[in-house]
């Protein structure tokens, strides 16, 4: 039988943490290399640098803010399971598809917000949600617009990449 102790579930959460957290500086990442025309506008501005780092930390802050706040059920559900003894490896995977189905949907919304960004000038709020109503005419702009499929591909190899990463996360941590 797997011997599960609590420092190994920490460390899973503390990978899966960092991890989540690179993907969210890579969304932002690409979302400020996409617009540097923009922010060469705003570079111009005096202390616009000091301007650009700010919100730079500031979404930092605010994916850090998310993160823990996703993760918070997962350290109470391995915590119950750590004082309550359970030692079931089904209750672990479980766990860990969920978070990373519960994190795939938020980098799907991050993946939208860069198109949304360079379109409207503003970020993805729940204003964009309103659309959802007609699920078969976003389908259609994502296809029909050439250029969203490279974000629809970007959002996809990041899954790709983010599910392999946590996968090794929990058989490096959760499966020993």
């Amino acid at each position: 039988m797997i011997k599960f102790n609590l420092d190994n579930r920490i460390k899973y959460l503390i990978n899966s943490y960092l991890i989540t957290l690179l993907v969210f500086t890579l969304f932002r990442l690409v979302l400020v290399v996409l617009n540097l025309g923009k922010i060469n506008e705003i570079i111009s501005i005096e202390k616009g640098i000091s301007l650009i780092l700010k919100s730079l930390v500031f979404g930092f802050r605010f994916d850090s803010l998310v993160i823990c706040f996703s993760l918070s059920v997962f350290i109470m559900l391995f915590l119950i399971a750590y004082f309550s003894n359970i030692k079931s490896k089904l209750f672990y995977k479980i766990n860990h598809y969920l978070i990373i189905i519960l994190f795939s949907i938020l980098f799907s919304i991050s993946s939208i917000d860069i198109p949304y960004f360079q379109y409207f000038f503003s970020r993805f709020t729940l204003r964009g949600f309103l659309w959802i109503d007609s699920f078969d005419f976003v389908i259609k702009m994502i296809f029909q617009e050439r250029s969203f499929i490279i974000y629809f591909i970007l959002f996809i190899l990041i899954i790709i990449g983010f599910v392999w990463i946590m996968n090794r996360n929990y058989k490096s941590n959760l499966l020993k």
